[in-house]
């Protein structure tokens, strides 16, 4: 007999965050580095994750949806309008390893630059990339943002860092998110990407940094996968580390069994207090109506203790866990794009 995962009917009213939007400003941005033998590396490489992950292989040659602005931040509001995403943090991508140092595809005051356009909607999440820069510029960036654009977490990306994210180089970085109040979204589990460095971002070392940095709030994006059972001990035994299912639950839609099992097995450690919606990337609509429905079989259940998943329960995880440690309203938001709007 087939077991059943969605078998809820959806509330409709959730408040809706994405812990990580990676907005790309137009679709030809990465022409002037598509040339570089490690683009193509890296496009190669990333195809383990999006087949173990979705089931299929997302294409770079053309990321927006049909109808999708093709400018930012209107491109990604338009994806959280037709998700009933209500925030979103936007992350600016890196990938030096895609062109050999030569750019990053976004800056931070790219970012920035978009959040002030819908400040409502939008929260900037720079990525100060600590360890390839003399830390004294890196310090002064930190204290810009939050100073000067009230600036409330930031991205640790250890793929392209130079060290450990235990390493003491990182203790200054480390000791400034802590006095600033930043909460710090850290990629973890496998690197996934060509040049990436899967080693330094094992959870495994975060023990050290909660252990110095216990008050430093850290969302550890990925469920630490395949060191998930780590990660879900970390964040039951320190106060300050909350768990991302972003990407990882886009397993819900084709290996359902794999996602309730992932996630039972996190808040069993945890409980849903410490868990944090995202997509990565995009709101994906089809991802979030699976989870309004989502629920874990009563096999699962009995054979490893889930209990089932409350309403109140998934607002937590849609968006009030990551609003409560940043500090921001969890009320819905006035959508820009009134097709969307099923008030309207």
């Amino acid at each position: 007999m087939a077991t059943n995962y969605f078998p809820e009917k959806p509330r409709d009213d959730y408040f809706i965050m994405e812990c990580e939007a990676h907005p790309l400003p137009v679709p030809d941005c990465l022409m002037d580095v598509m040339y570089f033998r490690d683009f193509s590396r890296f496009l190669q490489t990333t195809d383990a994750c999006q087949r173990g992950t979705t089931g299929k292989i997302r294409s770079m040659e053309s990321p927006f949806e049909p109808g999708q602005p093709l400018t930012q931040p209107e491109g990604i509001l338009w994806a959280m309008d037709r998700s009933d995403c209500d925030v979103a943090c936007c992350i600016p991508e890196a990938f030096y390893n895609t062109n050999m140092d030569s750019k990053p595809w976004v800056t931070n005051g790219m970012v920035q630059q978009m959040v002030e356009k819908f400040p409502d909607r939008l929260l900037a999440c720079p990525n100060f990339t600590p360890s390839r820069r003399k830390m004294e510029f890196v310090l002064w960036e930190m204290e810009y943002f939050v100073k000067e654009k009230g600036c409330k977490c930031c991205k640790l990306y250890p793929p392209e860092e130079t060290v450990p994210m235990n390493d003491k180089l990182m203790w200054p970085f480390w000791e400034k998110a802590q006095e600033l109040g930043l909460v710090v979204q850290i990629h973890t589990g496998m690197a996934y990407t060509y040049r990436g460095r899967t080693e330094f971002c094992k959870p495994l070392p975060l023990e050290d940094v909660c252990n110095d940095f216990f008050d430093v709030k850290i969302h550890a994006f990925h469920m630490g996968w395949p060191w998930s059972d780590i990660m879900n001990v970390l964040a039951g035994e320190f106060p300050n580390l909350y768990l991302g299912l972003s990407w990882t639950n886009h397993t819900m839609m084709w290996k359902p069994r794999f996602f309730a099992k992932l996630l039972g097995e996190a808040i069993n450690w945890c409980t849903t207090d410490k868990i944090i919606w995202g997509c990565d990337g995009d709101p994906v609509p089809e991802v979030i109506e699976a989870f309004k429905k989502f629920q874990f079989p009563e096999d699962l259940q009995e054979d490893y203790g889930f209990k089932p998943l409350t309403e109140e329960e998934k607002a937590k995880i849609f968006g009030l866990n990551l609003a409560r440690i940043l500090g921001i309203e969890p009320t819905k938001r006035e959508k820009v794009f009134k097709e969307f709007n099923k008030d309207a």
